[in-house]
C-alpha cells in the first residue's frame, strides 16, 4: 500500500544573503555547522547541522532544512529564521505494509 503524507521543510530565501551573514559574523561552513550543533543540543533536539548541510546552503546547490535547523542557524547568524527561510509542505510517497507473496 502508498501512503502520501506530508513533509514540513523550510527553504531558503538566498544563498548570498546566507553566504554574506556568516562572512558577517566571522563563521566558517565547519564553525557554523558546530555552533548550530550546539543550539540544537541545548534546545535538546535530535537533530544534528552537518557541513554538508551549510556548504550546500551557502552554495546554492541546496535550498531546504529541517525547520529545527533552521532556527538553530537563524540564532547563531543574529537573525530572525523568517529573514533566512520560508516554510514549505512537501508530499511524500511512501511504501508500507508486508512483503508481496
Amino acid at each position: 500500500m502508498v501512503v502520501i503524507e506530508g513533509r514540513f521543510d523550510v527553504k531558503l530565501l538566498s544563498a548570498e544573503l546566507f553566504a554574506q551573514l556568516m562572512e558577517h559574523n566571522g563563521f566558517t561552513v565547519r564553525s557554523l555547522a558546530d555552533a548550530a550543533t550546539i543550539q540544537l543540543r541545548k534546545a535538546r533536539s535530535r537533530a544534528v547541522c552537518k557541513r554538508g548541510t551549510v556548504g550546500n546552503l551557502r552554495s546554492g546547490y541546496r535550498d531546504t532544512c529541517r525547520p529545527e535547523v533552521a532556527k538553530a542557524l537563524a540564532k547563531c547568524l543574529n537573525v530572525p529564521v523568517e529573514a533566512l527561510f520560508a516554510t514549505k509542505v512537501s508530499n511524500v510517497q511512501r511504501e508500507v505494509g508486508g512483503r508481496a507473496a
